[in-house]
Protein backbone atom coordinates (compact mmCIF):
# COMPACT_ATOMS: atom_id res chain seq x y z
CA UNK A 1 0.00 0.00 0.00
CA UNK A 2 2.87 2.39 0.83
CA UNK A 3 4.59 1.61 -2.48
CA UNK A 4 1.31 2.25 -4.31
CA UNK A 5 0.87 5.65 -2.61
CA UNK A 6 4.46 6.65 -3.37
CA UNK A 7 4.05 5.52 -6.98
CA UNK A 8 0.90 7.62 -7.39
CA UNK A 9 2.69 10.66 -5.90
CA UNK A 10 5.67 10.09 -8.18
CA UNK A 11 3.35 9.85 -11.19
CA UNK A 12 1.73 13.20 -10.40
CA UNK A 13 5.15 14.77 -9.85
CA UNK A 14 6.51 13.42 -13.15
CA UNK A 15 3.53 14.67 -15.16
CA UNK A 16 3.89 18.07 -13.53
CA UNK A 17 7.61 18.31 -14.31
CA UNK A 18 7.29 17.12 -17.92
CA UNK A 19 3.68 17.76 -19.04
CA UNK A 20 4.62 17.62 -22.73
CA UNK A 21 7.06 14.70 -22.56
CA UNK A 22 5.23 11.56 -21.36
CA UNK A 23 8.14 9.36 -22.38
CA UNK A 24 10.17 10.86 -19.50
CA UNK A 25 7.58 10.03 -16.83
CA UNK A 26 8.67 6.40 -16.36
CA UNK A 27 12.28 7.45 -15.72
CA UNK A 28 11.23 10.00 -13.10
CA UNK A 29 8.93 7.48 -11.38
CA UNK A 30 11.63 4.79 -11.39
CA UNK A 31 14.19 7.15 -9.87
CA UNK A 32 11.74 8.34 -7.23
CA UNK A 33 10.82 4.77 -6.29
CA UNK A 34 14.50 3.81 -6.00
CA UNK A 35 15.17 6.79 -3.74
CA UNK A 36 12.20 5.89 -1.56
CA UNK A 37 13.29 2.23 -1.37
CA UNK A 38 16.80 3.32 -0.33
CA UNK A 39 15.44 5.56 2.43
CA UNK A 40 13.10 2.82 3.66
CA UNK A 41 15.65 0.00 3.65
CA UNK A 42 18.43 2.03 5.26
CA UNK A 43 16.08 3.23 7.99
CA UNK A 44 14.71 -0.24 8.69
CA UNK A 45 17.58 -2.65 7.96
CA UNK A 46 20.76 -0.62 7.49
CA UNK A 47 22.98 0.25 4.51
CA UNK A 48 23.86 -3.36 3.70
CA UNK A 49 20.23 -4.14 2.93
CA UNK A 50 20.17 -1.30 0.40
CA UNK A 51 23.33 -2.51 -1.31
CA UNK A 52 21.97 -6.05 -1.61
CA UNK A 53 18.71 -4.74 -3.04
CA UNK A 54 20.55 -2.54 -5.54
CA UNK A 55 22.57 -5.51 -6.82
CA UNK A 56 19.40 -7.52 -7.34
CA UNK A 57 17.73 -4.50 -8.94
CA UNK A 58 20.37 -3.97 -11.61
CA UNK A 59 20.54 -7.65 -12.55
CA UNK A 60 16.83 -8.58 -12.38
CA UNK A 61 14.92 -5.37 -13.18
CA UNK A 62 14.48 -4.18 -16.75
CA UNK A 63 15.86 -0.64 -17.29
CA UNK A 64 12.52 0.50 -18.73
CA UNK A 65 9.43 -0.97 -17.09
CA UNK A 66 6.33 1.20 -17.62
CA UNK A 67 3.09 0.46 -15.85
CA UNK A 68 0.51 -1.61 -17.78
CA UNK A 69 -2.15 0.53 -19.44
CA UNK A 70 -5.83 0.28 -18.48
CA UNK A 71 -7.26 -3.03 -19.79
CA UNK A 72 -3.98 -3.80 -21.58
CA UNK A 73 -3.48 -7.50 -22.30
CA UNK A 74 -0.56 -9.48 -20.87
CA UNK A 75 0.79 -10.30 -24.36
CA UNK A 76 0.73 -6.60 -25.24
CA UNK A 77 2.57 -5.66 -22.04
CA UNK A 78 5.23 -8.34 -22.59
CA UNK A 79 5.83 -7.12 -26.13
CA UNK A 80 6.12 -3.53 -24.90
CA UNK A 81 8.69 -4.52 -22.28
CA UNK A 82 10.69 -6.48 -24.84
CA UNK A 83 10.56 -3.71 -27.45
CA UNK A 84 11.61 -1.00 -24.97
CA UNK A 85 14.49 -3.04 -23.55
CA UNK A 86 15.90 -4.51 -26.76
CA UNK A 87 14.84 -8.13 -26.12
CA UNK A 88 14.71 -9.76 -29.54
CA UNK A 89 13.24 -13.23 -28.96
CA UNK A 90 10.40 -14.93 -27.11
CA UNK A 91 12.92 -17.30 -25.53
CA UNK A 92 14.86 -14.35 -24.09
CA UNK A 93 11.65 -12.84 -22.76
CA UNK A 94 10.68 -16.19 -21.24
CA UNK A 95 14.05 -16.61 -19.50
CA UNK A 96 13.68 -13.21 -17.84
CA UNK A 97 9.95 -13.07 -17.02
CA UNK A 98 8.94 -16.75 -16.72
CA UNK A 99 12.08 -18.68 -15.80
CA UNK A 100 9.98 -21.20 -13.82
CA UNK A 101 8.22 -22.57 -16.91
CA UNK A 102 9.22 -24.13 -20.22
CA UNK A 103 9.84 -21.56 -22.93
CA UNK A 104 7.38 -23.39 -25.20
CA UNK A 105 4.60 -22.45 -22.77
CA UNK A 106 5.56 -18.78 -23.05
CA UNK A 107 5.39 -18.98 -26.84
CA UNK A 108 1.75 -20.06 -26.57
CA UNK A 109 0.79 -17.56 -23.86
CA UNK A 110 -2.60 -16.03 -24.64
CA UNK A 111 -3.44 -13.69 -21.75
CA UNK A 112 -4.36 -16.56 -19.44
CA UNK A 113 -2.93 -16.05 -15.93
CA UNK A 114 0.51 -17.70 -15.63
CA UNK A 115 1.22 -20.15 -12.83
CA UNK A 116 3.46 -17.54 -11.18
CA UNK A 117 4.00 -13.79 -11.60
CA UNK A 118 7.16 -13.83 -9.46
CA UNK A 119 9.78 -13.24 -12.17
CA UNK A 120 7.63 -10.73 -14.04
CA UNK A 121 7.11 -8.80 -10.81
CA UNK A 122 10.89 -8.54 -10.38
CA UNK A 123 11.52 -7.59 -14.00
CA UNK A 124 8.79 -4.97 -14.18
CA UNK A 125 8.69 -3.92 -10.48
CA UNK A 126 4.88 -3.92 -10.51
CA UNK A 127 2.78 -5.77 -7.96
CA UNK A 128 1.03 -9.04 -8.66
CA UNK A 129 -2.37 -7.36 -8.35
CA UNK A 130 -1.52 -4.91 -11.14
CA UNK A 131 -0.19 -7.70 -13.37
CA UNK A 132 -3.24 -9.88 -12.74
CA UNK A 133 -5.39 -7.23 -14.38
CA UNK A 134 -3.64 -7.88 -17.71
CA UNK A 135 -5.08 -11.43 -17.76
CA UNK A 136 -8.47 -13.15 -17.50
CA UNK A 137 -7.82 -14.08 -13.86
CA UNK A 138 -10.48 -11.85 -12.31
CA UNK A 139 -13.05 -13.00 -14.85
CA UNK A 140 -12.45 -16.67 -13.98
CA UNK A 141 -12.52 -15.90 -10.24
CA UNK A 142 -15.99 -14.36 -10.48
CA UNK A 143 -17.34 -17.66 -11.82
CA UNK A 144 -15.59 -19.71 -9.14
CA UNK A 145 -13.24 -21.27 -11.69
CA UNK A 146 -9.65 -22.31 -11.23
CA UNK A 147 -7.27 -19.55 -12.31
CA UNK A 148 -4.66 -21.94 -13.72
CA UNK A 149 -4.01 -21.51 -17.47
CA UNK A 150 -5.64 -24.71 -18.77
CA UNK A 151 -8.94 -24.44 -16.84
CA UNK A 152 -9.26 -20.76 -17.82
CA UNK A 153 -8.59 -21.71 -21.44
CA UNK A 154 -11.40 -24.28 -21.36
CA UNK A 155 -13.82 -21.87 -19.69
CA UNK A 156 -13.17 -19.22 -22.37
CA UNK A 157 -13.36 -21.68 -25.26
CA UNK A 158 -15.33 -20.24 -28.17
CA UNK A 159 -15.54 -16.81 -26.53
CA UNK A 160 -12.15 -15.26 -27.31
CA UNK A 161 -10.18 -15.03 -30.56
CA UNK A 162 -6.81 -16.70 -31.02
CA UNK A 163 -5.34 -13.86 -33.09
CA UNK A 164 -5.18 -10.09 -32.70
CA UNK A 165 -8.37 -8.11 -33.31
CA UNK A 166 -7.96 -4.34 -33.35
CA UNK A 167 -9.24 -0.89 -34.30
CA UNK A 168 -6.83 1.14 -36.50
CA UNK A 169 -8.36 4.42 -35.30
CA UNK A 170 -7.61 3.47 -31.68
CA UNK A 171 -3.97 2.81 -32.59
CA UNK A 172 -3.78 6.24 -34.21
CA UNK A 173 -5.04 7.94 -31.04
CA UNK A 174 -3.10 6.00 -28.39
CA UNK A 175 -0.18 7.84 -26.79
CA UNK A 176 1.21 4.46 -25.71
CA UNK A 177 0.56 1.71 -28.26
CA UNK A 178 -1.09 -1.32 -26.65
CA UNK A 179 -3.66 -4.07 -27.24
CA UNK A 180 -6.88 -4.27 -25.22
CA UNK A 181 -8.16 -7.40 -23.49
CA UNK A 182 -11.71 -6.54 -24.59
CA UNK A 183 -10.65 -6.89 -28.25
CA UNK A 184 -10.13 -10.61 -27.60
CA UNK A 185 -13.88 -11.10 -27.05
CA UNK A 186 -15.49 -12.40 -30.26
CA UNK A 187 -18.89 -11.04 -29.24
CA UNK A 188 -17.42 -7.50 -29.28
CA UNK A 189 -17.52 -7.02 -33.04
CA UNK A 190 -16.95 -3.28 -33.22
CA UNK A 191 -15.15 -0.35 -31.60
CA UNK A 192 -17.63 1.66 -29.54
CA UNK A 193 -15.48 4.79 -29.67
CA UNK A 194 -15.13 4.96 -33.45
CA UNK A 195 -18.28 3.02 -34.41
CA UNK A 196 -16.44 0.75 -36.83
CA UNK A 197 -15.98 -3.01 -36.95
CA UNK A 198 -12.80 -4.50 -35.52
CA UNK A 199 -10.27 -5.85 -38.01
CA UNK A 200 -9.20 -9.48 -37.61
CA UNK A 201 -6.19 -9.47 -39.97
CA UNK A 202 -3.63 -7.06 -41.38
CA UNK A 203 -5.41 -4.52 -43.56
CA UNK A 204 -2.38 -4.37 -45.88
CA UNK A 205 -1.54 -8.02 -46.60
CA UNK A 206 -4.47 -9.92 -45.04
CA UNK A 207 -2.25 -11.96 -42.70
CA UNK A 208 -3.57 -13.10 -39.31
CA UNK A 209 -1.53 -11.48 -36.53
CA UNK A 210 -0.34 -13.66 -33.60
CA UNK A 211 -0.76 -12.28 -30.08
CA UNK A 212 2.93 -12.72 -29.18
CA UNK A 213 5.60 -12.90 -31.86
CA UNK A 214 9.14 -11.65 -32.41
CA UNK A 215 10.61 -9.37 -33.54
CA UNK A 216 8.51 -7.36 -31.12
CA UNK A 217 6.75 -4.41 -32.76
CA UNK A 218 3.38 -3.51 -31.29
CA UNK A 219 0.92 -2.34 -33.91
CA UNK A 220 2.90 -3.62 -36.89
CA UNK A 221 2.19 -6.63 -39.07
CA UNK A 222 4.90 -9.28 -38.53
CA UNK A 223 4.69 -10.25 -42.21
CA UNK A 224 4.66 -6.98 -44.19
CA UNK A 225 6.02 -4.79 -41.32
CA UNK A 226 3.53 -2.01 -42.08
CA UNK A 227 1.82 0.07 -39.41
CA UNK A 228 -1.65 -1.21 -38.51
CA UNK A 229 -2.93 2.27 -37.71
CA UNK A 230 -2.68 3.05 -41.44
CA UNK A 231 -5.07 0.22 -42.35
CA UNK A 232 -8.37 1.31 -43.81
CA UNK A 233 -11.08 1.13 -41.14
CA UNK A 234 -13.70 -1.54 -41.60
CA UNK A 235 -17.25 -0.60 -42.56
CA UNK A 236 -19.29 1.24 -40.00
CA UNK A 237 -21.36 -0.79 -37.56
CA UNK A 238 -25.14 -0.62 -37.54
CA UNK A 239 -27.05 0.75 -34.55
CA UNK A 240 -28.19 -2.76 -33.64
CA UNK A 241 -24.62 -4.07 -33.74
CA UNK A 242 -23.33 -1.15 -31.69
CA UNK A 243 -26.02 -1.65 -29.06
CA UNK A 244 -25.25 -5.37 -28.76
CA UNK A 245 -21.50 -4.68 -28.59
CA UNK A 246 -22.06 -2.04 -25.90
CA UNK A 247 -23.86 -4.50 -23.61
CA UNK A 248 -21.19 -7.18 -24.09
CA UNK A 249 -18.34 -4.68 -23.65
CA UNK A 250 -19.81 -3.38 -20.40
CA UNK A 251 -20.14 -6.96 -19.15
CA UNK A 252 -16.54 -7.75 -20.12
CA UNK A 253 -15.13 -4.66 -18.38
CA UNK A 254 -17.13 -5.54 -15.26
CA UNK A 255 -15.85 -9.13 -15.29
CA UNK A 256 -12.21 -8.06 -15.84
CA UNK A 257 -12.29 -5.48 -13.03
CA UNK A 258 -11.15 -6.81 -9.62
CA UNK A 259 -13.83 -7.03 -6.93
CA UNK A 260 -13.47 -7.86 -3.24
CA UNK A 261 -16.21 -10.50 -3.38
CA UNK A 262 -14.27 -12.63 -5.90
CA UNK A 263 -12.72 -14.62 -3.06
CA UNK A 264 -16.23 -16.02 -2.48
CA UNK A 265 -16.71 -16.77 -6.19
CA UNK A 266 -18.01 -20.31 -5.63
CA UNK A 267 -20.84 -19.07 -3.43
CA UNK A 268 -21.61 -16.12 -5.71
CA UNK A 269 -21.91 -18.21 -8.88
CA UNK A 270 -24.35 -20.56 -7.12
CA UNK A 271 -26.51 -17.57 -6.23
CA UNK A 272 -26.22 -16.35 -9.82
CA UNK A 273 -27.53 -19.75 -10.94
CA UNK A 274 -30.49 -19.52 -8.57
CA UNK A 275 -31.18 -15.99 -9.81
CA UNK A 276 -31.21 -17.12 -13.45
CA UNK A 277 -33.48 -20.04 -12.54
CA UNK A 278 -35.89 -17.69 -10.79
CA UNK A 279 -36.00 -15.29 -13.76
CA UNK A 280 -36.52 -18.18 -16.19
CA UNK A 281 -39.46 -19.48 -14.17
CA UNK A 282 -40.94 -15.98 -13.95
CA UNK A 283 -41.05 -16.01 -17.76
CA UNK A 284 -42.76 -19.39 -17.80
CA UNK A 285 -39.85 -21.16 -19.51
CA UNK A 286 -38.53 -24.65 -18.87
CA UNK A 287 -34.85 -25.59 -18.78
CA UNK A 288 -35.38 -27.75 -21.88
CA UNK A 289 -36.80 -24.78 -23.80
CA UNK A 290 -33.85 -22.58 -22.83
CA UNK A 291 -31.35 -25.28 -23.80
CA UNK A 292 -32.97 -25.67 -27.20
CA UNK A 293 -33.08 -21.96 -27.89
CA UNK A 294 -29.43 -21.24 -27.01
CA UNK A 295 -28.07 -24.42 -28.59
CA UNK A 296 -26.70 -26.29 -25.56
CA UNK A 297 -27.62 -29.49 -23.75
CA UNK A 298 -29.96 -29.63 -20.77
CA UNK A 299 -26.95 -30.73 -18.71
CA UNK A 300 -25.21 -27.41 -19.39
CA UNK A 301 -28.30 -25.42 -18.39
CA UNK A 302 -28.59 -27.42 -15.19
CA UNK A 303 -24.90 -26.79 -14.47
CA UNK A 304 -25.44 -23.03 -14.87
CA UNK A 305 -28.55 -22.96 -12.68
CA UNK A 306 -27.01 -25.03 -9.90
CA UNK A 307 -23.62 -23.38 -10.04
CA UNK A 308 -22.21 -26.87 -10.48
CA UNK A 309 -19.53 -26.55 -13.17
CA UNK A 310 -17.83 -29.86 -12.38
CA UNK A 311 -18.27 -31.91 -15.55
CA UNK A 312 -21.16 -29.75 -16.74
CA UNK A 313 -19.29 -27.98 -19.54
CA UNK A 314 -20.79 -24.54 -18.83
CA UNK A 315 -18.42 -22.11 -20.54
CA UNK A 316 -18.50 -18.32 -20.40
CA UNK A 317 -20.14 -18.30 -23.82
CA UNK A 318 -22.98 -20.43 -22.41
CA UNK A 319 -23.54 -17.92 -19.60
CA UNK A 320 -23.72 -15.06 -22.11
CA UNK A 321 -26.17 -16.97 -24.32
CA UNK A 322 -28.39 -17.81 -21.34
CA UNK A 323 -28.43 -14.23 -20.03
CA UNK A 324 -29.05 -12.70 -23.48
CA UNK A 325 -31.90 -15.14 -24.16
CA UNK A 326 -33.59 -13.72 -21.04
CA UNK A 327 -32.71 -10.17 -22.25
CA UNK A 328 -30.31 -9.68 -19.34
CA UNK A 329 -26.75 -8.43 -18.92
CA UNK A 330 -24.40 -10.53 -16.79
CA UNK A 331 -23.33 -7.39 -14.94
CA UNK A 332 -26.97 -6.84 -13.98
CA UNK A 333 -27.38 -10.41 -12.75
CA UNK A 334 -24.17 -10.33 -10.68
CA UNK A 335 -25.05 -6.92 -9.22
CA UNK A 336 -28.50 -8.12 -8.15
CA UNK A 337 -26.94 -11.12 -6.41
CA UNK A 338 -24.19 -9.11 -4.69
CA UNK A 339 -26.53 -6.35 -3.53
CA UNK A 340 -29.13 -8.84 -2.31
CA UNK A 341 -27.27 -12.09 -1.41
CA UNK A 342 -30.48 -13.86 -0.47
CA UNK A 343 -32.47 -12.55 -3.39
CA UNK A 344 -33.85 -16.01 -4.19
CA UNK A 345 -34.12 -17.42 -0.70
CA UNK A 346 -36.01 -20.31 0.76
CA UNK A 347 -38.98 -18.02 1.63
CA UNK A 348 -39.53 -17.32 -2.08
CA UNK A 349 -39.99 -21.01 -2.85
CA UNK A 350 -43.55 -22.09 -3.72
CA UNK A 351 -45.79 -23.55 -1.00
CA UNK A 352 -46.55 -27.25 -0.96
CA UNK A 353 -50.01 -27.80 -2.53
CA UNK A 354 -50.70 -30.58 -0.02
CA UNK A 355 -49.80 -28.99 3.35
CA UNK A 356 -49.61 -25.32 2.21
CA UNK A 357 -46.29 -24.53 3.93
CA UNK A 358 -43.04 -23.32 2.30
CA UNK A 359 -40.57 -23.39 5.19
CA UNK A 360 -39.19 -26.84 4.37
CA UNK A 361 -39.25 -26.85 0.56
CA UNK A 362 -36.16 -27.96 -1.37
CA UNK A 363 -35.45 -28.25 -5.07
CA UNK A 364 -35.67 -31.81 -6.37
CA UNK A 365 -34.27 -31.60 -9.90
CA UNK A 366 -36.18 -31.35 -13.17
CA UNK A 367 -38.81 -33.61 -14.65
CA UNK A 368 -38.69 -34.90 -18.23
CA UNK A 369 -40.05 -31.69 -19.70
CA UNK A 370 -37.37 -29.64 -17.92
CA UNK A 371 -39.76 -28.12 -15.33
CA UNK A 372 -38.34 -27.60 -11.84
CA UNK A 373 -39.58 -30.10 -9.29
CA UNK A 374 -39.73 -29.44 -5.54
CA UNK A 375 -39.86 -31.68 -2.49
CA UNK A 376 -41.68 -30.92 0.75
CA UNK A 377 -39.69 -32.27 3.68
CA UNK A 378 -42.72 -31.81 5.94
CA UNK A 379 -45.18 -34.16 4.18
CA UNK A 380 -42.64 -35.94 1.95
CA UNK A 381 -44.46 -35.07 -1.28
CA UNK A 382 -42.96 -33.80 -4.53
CA UNK A 383 -44.60 -31.32 -6.87
CA UNK A 384 -44.11 -28.78 -9.67
CA UNK A 385 -45.18 -25.13 -9.58
CA UNK A 386 -47.78 -25.54 -12.33
CA UNK A 387 -48.70 -29.26 -12.26
CA UNK A 388 -50.99 -30.87 -14.78
CA UNK A 389 -54.45 -31.97 -13.72
CA UNK A 390 -53.49 -35.63 -13.24
CA UNK A 391 -50.56 -34.59 -10.99
CA UNK A 392 -52.92 -32.57 -8.76
CA UNK A 393 -55.24 -35.57 -8.52
CA UNK A 394 -52.30 -37.80 -7.51
CA UNK A 395 -51.14 -35.33 -4.83
CA UNK A 396 -54.46 -35.33 -3.03
CA UNK A 397 -55.34 -39.01 -3.55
Amino acid sequence: MIDFAVDRYAGVTASGLYPNHPWLWDRVINGYMLAWRRHFLEAQEGKNAWKEFLMRYYFDVLPLHPRPEYLESLTSYLMRLAELNGISSVDGLSALCFSHQDRRITREIADYPPVSFHDLMKAGTWSEEILRQTTFLHLASKFGRSTLPQPVSRFLSGFIGQYLRYCPACFAEQQVRHYLLSWRCLMVTCCLRHKCRLLEACGHCGELIPLLISPFALGRCPRCRRDLKLCAAASGASETELEAATHVHDDIVFLLTPQLWEIDGLSVIKRVGRRLTHLRQMRGLTAVEVAGQIGVTITVVQGIERGDFQGRGATLLCYFKYAHFLCLDLKEVFSDVINAPNHVSATSLPPCPACQQNNRIIRGGDNRSGTQRYECQHCRRSFTVLPKAREVKRLFS
